[in-house]
């Protein structure tokens, strides 16, 4: 028991006085002493493979804060420094580093010179859930259970994969979190702390674990408030306002908070007290805009750490407070205003306010030994101020601008009678120091720990960059830096040394090519006269990766690999023809390239392994917007990351969700590129900057894969041009890529034209899948003289049809050749017993359509009644003439219902609550009606959140004949899927009969509720329960069994016209195998495309070797030998028709006597 007195001197004894003595008897938590320094609150964060902000990036943005604040503390959350980026390995601490962004040497130096910025950096860690592809992934620390729905491992977040719950009692028992995190104090020495992410421990598991990170000198932070109480020094909820519960934030105790103001942020609000903001502009949660970012520090964070460094004395939430140091605040009407000594500071959002300089984060200090003061004006205009003590014999006083650069000197002030009258413009920060003052540190230069000077354009001048032509730096709309390139030839490079001979290397940049008109872009390099070079004219793929400042622009990572040179220098460029297009370049990086080069037959091959940032040649797609994907480099950690062992556990062990139908994460080598459950819609494509497509060339794609999706997944060829200053892109074929567990090939042809040729790959809407892709090759197969597809045909992916009842679906036919097409006309292929015609009023054939025109056929599809509850997969064809006859495809997939349902069309959805404020697909009650099983209803969550029971009304729309309802649970989640339930129908809304009760399964399949047939208008679902035992439901569909109305009116289709074929002759090619020969030995030549019946001279280097007769074909096969004296190297075997006519060439590769002869 400790006594106090009158300690705060007010003539009382109260709480206030024993609070100020429990700060003498309650330890102080490690990192108190340095928080009320952290103005700045960051979170660079780094996720799915992107690595959108490498440490060397980092570093930079902490120079950019140092200058633009005067170097005010910074307290940086590395979220993503480990594996592939946040979540994907976040229990490996140590020995796990993001190479992508740098490895642990960068991270390393980010720390170390970040220290003499006055900025302390955390990482983000977790304690409670564990990934497979996790080194430290051990089934002996996992939670047990003995619910067979679960499995043998409780799972936890499912996002890029399944986790599982970690026993948090064995894990400490044992030691091995301990020496996890050891392993990150001994890697990273200088590190300040630790993130705890999701850790729900209280009592001894959560207080010897902090015990144990304080004795290895790691503060704390965690993601919510009310964990690791007595020594957190940061949580994240309270300080990220758009984050996290709307009713979970901060401690809200006020004697708690009294006591401890000055020693976290983990405080809700208070207007006299002020609280931390995290308003930040590299990636978390979409964050950019560095107006924002900057408007936040000045505003909130700033007053509130002036105040975090007085103790307080009395407090009287909302209306006063007093502190040490003789601060008091009071309000002023709806006016904060802060004295010090007497002295008025701060009044609403205007302030001079003292503070301290310090050289590294090391020190700490005090308004009450300031040797500067922050000027700041919301509204701008002059403001006069009160001097304190400390300045009050000062003579006068220069006044700086802040920018990134560092102080702008923008006037000499003199006091009058102890007051001081500033100018400020609105929104801008100033430092104000005794005139004759200097900066107190010499400011790291932009790229101190970069191969590149100022890689990211925030120095303020283009002088490291040997700009040539229409250059210019520019701050664009969220303040960020670029470099922009105007309409004459432009371009800017830099000579980049003490490169290791022999090194492969990679530079690369964000460009964006604006959509006025193509304009060629090169990115390159050049070492000892020779050049490597990257050179597209169109940006088409718009960045929809929320972790990237880049999002939303049309700005992508382009990138060219290089070996360094003998002398370990090369000049790196990026420049642009003559063109009215802007080109906006940032992010410049040179890092060292640990990929394979790819071989030289092929156009791209990607084998996902290696340091590249990214998903090798593909770019993140719309799917889900900007968003972070459940795509990523996945890892390979046996068995855990096998087929085998996920077969046993959640959601794939035989009593779950998905029983047996698990697949490898990795397919080959170490590294693999896995879909885990993402979102319907394009995933990923290519663009010109990542794989060109030549115009007229016919290509092969091929990858090796595995998925558990049936009807899943399916890869997309499109085509974007520019017309009239706008981008256009279509897709012009899709292929499904068929379910198979085990590794399979996948390949497709296709001609690139249409614009500039992409291929991709989509998530079609169902049930949740998985798909792991590796391997991807694409070769060129030469010129194709019937050029590329390019009319588009449109289907519904998937359709839900009654069994033994006509059903309309409408396909369209859309020109976009650029030339009138002919003859057009469209076919839908299905099983045997199903009736195809085509509605009155329609057509599957037209004579002529000119370009982009359509055709909408509206076929009516009969499926026979054994096919109920079947799916299948059915093929729409049209063909047209364009040159030659053209065909391209579409798939759609049936889903026949297990008996006739009511239209959804005609059916409205009301719900006791819903969620409005996430995303048009995730929440409104309408999605539980779109036949898209991918867009849910969720129950209110983000405020206000609702709770059990949860009712749905549906309004049949007239009175109806009606004998069940199914029931679609949300795609795989812990949040949502409904329990019990009770089924009620009203003819008039008001009274409700009961017709069915009972309780769903947590299956991803249709769960039917059968009842005797009523009739009615209205039909109540009450949700009791939730099988997760949250308060939260969701719904993904659900559909209403009865009449589905009259049969259209119906035609047979039209047949397809017969065209003629002769003007798609395939071009003369000659083919030579093995590719590789030593002298004298045989080889296979074949042809292809040749005049029938012809003679062709077969010559290697215009020596004769061989001849060869075609068939009717035009095709042929001969053996030739190559001659005995031909010198090794490269050879041309060149087939010609004998007397002039059609020839062909391939390269024959003649290799020394005793080398290898095939490979």
């Amino acid at each position: 028991m400790y006594f106090a007195g009158d300690l705060n001197g007010d003539g009382h004894v109260t709480w206030h006085d024993g609070g100020i003595r429990a700060r003498d008897v309650v330890p102080e938590r490690l990192g108190a002493e340095r928080v009320p320094e952290r103005v700045v609150n960051r979170i660079p964060f780094n996720f799915a493979s992107q690595a959108t902000n490498p440490f060397e990036m980092t570093l930079d943005n902490t120079i950019r804060l140092a200058n633009s604040t005067d170097e005010l503390g910074q307290w940086v959350l590395e979220k993503g420094f480990g594996a592939e980026g946040h979540d994907s390995a976040n229990t490996d601490y140590g020995g796990n580093y993001n190479e992508r962004a740098g490895g642990l040497a960068e991270l390393n130096e980010l720390v170390d010179l970040g220290a003499d910025l006055n900025a302390d950096f955390t990482v983000h860690v977790n304690a409670t859930e564990i990934y497979p592809q996790a080194n430290s992934f051990d089934p002996a620390i996992l939670q047990t259970s003995t619910n067979p729905s679960v499995g043998p491992h409780p799972y936890g977040w499912n996002w890029l994969d399944q986790s599982y719950y970690i026993d948090q009692d064995v894990d400490l028992g044992t030691g091995q979190v301990l020496d996890r995190f050891e392993q990150l104090s001994e890697e990273v020495p200088n590190l300040s702390g630790v993130y705890i992410d999701v850790y729900y421990s209280s009592g001894w598991v959560a207080e010897e674990l902090a015990d144990e990170l304080t004795a290895m000198d790691l503060e704390i932070g965690t993601e919510w408030s009310d964990k690791f109480v007595g020594n957190a020094v940061w949580a994240h909820w309270p300080n990220d306002l758009n984050y996290g519960g709307a009713t979970n934030k901060g401690i809200n105790s006020t004697m708690v908070r009294f006591i401890h103001n000055s020693d976290a942020d983990i405080w809700n609000a208070d207007p006299v007290l002020g609280n931390q903001r995290l308003v930040d502009a590299e990636g978390w949660t979409g964050n950019r805009d560095w107006n924002t970012f900057y408007e936040a520090i000045w505003t909130t964070s700033l007053p509130t750490k002036f105040v975090q460094h007085f103790d307080l004395l009395t407090w009287e939430p909302g209306t006063s407070a007093s502190l040490t140091g003789d601060v008091a605040i009071t309000m002023d009407s709806e006016e904060r205003v802060i004295t010090l000594g007497g002295a008025e500071v701060l009044r609403g959002d205007d302030y001079l306010l003292p503070w301290q300089s310090l050289a590294t984060n090391e020190e700490t200090g005090s308004p009450l030994s300031a040797d500067k003061m922050y000027f700041f004006t919301l509204d701008g205009g002059d403001r006069t101020f009160d001097l304190t003590e400390r300045f009050a014999e000062v003579s006068s006083f220069d006044v700086y601008q802040l920018t990134d650069t560092g102080r702008v000197h923008t006037g000499t002030v003199t006091p009058d009678g102890g007051t001081l009258t500033l100018t400020g413009d609105a929104a801008t920060p100033y430092v104000v120091v005794p005139a004759g003052d200097q900066p107190l540190n010499d400011p790291l230069p932009y790229g101190a720990a970069s191969e590149l000077a100022d890689p990211g354009f925030n120095s303020g001048s283009l002088e490291p960059w040997n700009a040539r032509g229409p250059v210019e730096l520019d701050v664009n709309a969220i303040g960020d830096n670029v470099a922009t390139f105007g309409p004459g030839r432009s371009s800017i490079s830099q000579q980049v040394t003490g490169l290791e001979p022999g090194q492969q290397y990679t530079f690369s940049a964000h460009v964006e090519i604006a959509h006025d008109a193509l304009r060629p872009v090169t990115v390159g390099v050049t070492s000892d006269g020779e050049e490597v070079e990257n050179t597209f004219d169109l940006t088409p793929a718009q960045n929809k990766v929320q972790a990237d400042a880049k999002r939303e622009t049309y700005s992508q990572r382009a990138s060219v690999s290089f070996t360094a040179p003998d002398s370990g220098e090369v000049t790196v460029q990026i420049a642009a023809e003559p063109g009215r297009s802007e080109v906006t370049v940032d992010a410049a990086r040179v890092f060292v390239d640990t990929t394979t080069d790819a071989p030289a037959d092929l156009v791209a091959h990607e084998d996902f392994e290696g340091n590249q940032p990214g998903w090798g040649p593909f770019y993140k797609g719309p799917a889900g917007g900007s968003n972070d994907p459940r795509t990523s480099i996945s890892v390979r950690n046996d068995p855990y990351t096998s087929a085998e062992w996920r077969n046993t556990v959640y959601p794939h062990h035989e009593t779950g969700p998905q029983p047996g139908m698990a697949i490898d994460t990795v397919l080959d080598g170490d590294h693999s590129l896995s879909v885990h459950n993402d979102k319907v819609g394009l995933l990923m494509r290519t663009a010109p900057s990542s794989v060109s497509f030549e115009e007229g060339h016919r290509y092969r794609v091929e990858l090796d894969y595995q998925t558990n999706g049936d009807g899943a997944f399916r890869w997309v060829v499109g085509g974007d041009e520019i017309a009239d200053g706008a981008l256009s892109s279509i897709t012009v074929d899709t292929v499904p890529i068929p379910q198979s567990l085990q590794t399979s090939t996948f390949s497709h042809e296709f001609t690139g034209g249409c614009g500039q040729a992409w291929v991709g790959l989509e998530r079609l809407p169902g049930n949740a899948a998985d798909l792991v892709l590796d391997n991807v090759r694409i070769t060129d197969l030469g010129e194709d003289p019937a050029g590329a597809t390019c009319a588009t045909l449109e289907t519904p992916d998937q359709v839900t049809l009654n069994p033994a009842t006509a059903n309309v679906v409408t396909t369209t036919f859309t020109n976009t050749e650029d030339e009138t097409v002919t003859n057009v006309g469209a076919m839908l292929d299905t099983p045997e017993g199903w009736l195809v015609q085509v509605a009155e009023g329609s057509t599957n054939l037209v004579e002529t359509l000119e370009p982009d025109e359509s055709m909408s056929t509206n076929w009516v599809l009969t499926p026979p009644a054994e096919a109920a509850g079947t799916t299948e997969a059915l093929q729409v064809q049209a063909q047209y003439l364009h040159g030659c006859t053209k065909t391209v495809t579409a798939d759609l997939t049936a889903n026949t219902a297990t008996r006739s349902r009511i239209p959804s069309e005609a059916i409205t959805v009301t719900a006791s609550s819903e969620e409005t404020n996430v995303s048009p697909t995730r929440g409104p009650a309408v999605n539980m009606l779109d036949g898209d099983p991918s867009s849910i209803w969720h129950s209110r969550w983000t405020s206000d959140a609702t709770s059990y029971p949860h009712v749905l009304t549906f309004d049949l729309g007239t009175e109806q004949a009606l004998d069940g309802i199914s029931y679609l649970r949300r795609p795989a989640n812990q949040n949502g899927p409904i329990k019990d339930y009770l089924v009620e129908v009203s003819s008039d809304g008001e009274t409700w009969t009961q017709v069915a009760e009972g309780a769903w399964e947590n299956t991803d399949q249709y769960q039917d509720v059968d009842f005797d047939e009523v009739t009615t208008r209205y039909v109540r679902v009450t949700a009791l329960s939730s099988i997760s035992g949250t308060q939260f439901a969701a719904v993904a569909e659900m559909v209403f069994y009865g009449d589905p109305g009259a049969a259209p009116a119906a035609h047979d289709p039209q047949p397809l016209p017969e065209d003629d074929y002769s003007a798609c002759t395939a071009p003369p090619a000659v083919e030579v195998e093995p590719g590789r020969a030593r002298a004298g030995a045989e080889v296979s030549v074949t042809l292809t495309g040749f005049p029938a019946e012809s003679e062709v001279t077969l010559a290697l280097d215009e020596e004769t070797v061989g001849t060869a007769v075609t068939d009717a074909e035009g095709s042929a096969v001969a053996t030739v030998t190559v001659p005995a004296e031909t010198e090794p190297g490269p050879r041309a075997l060149v087939a010609a028709e004998s007397g002039g006519g059609a020839s062909a060439s391939t390269e024959l590769l003649v290799i020394p006597r005793g080398g290898p002869s095939t490979g």
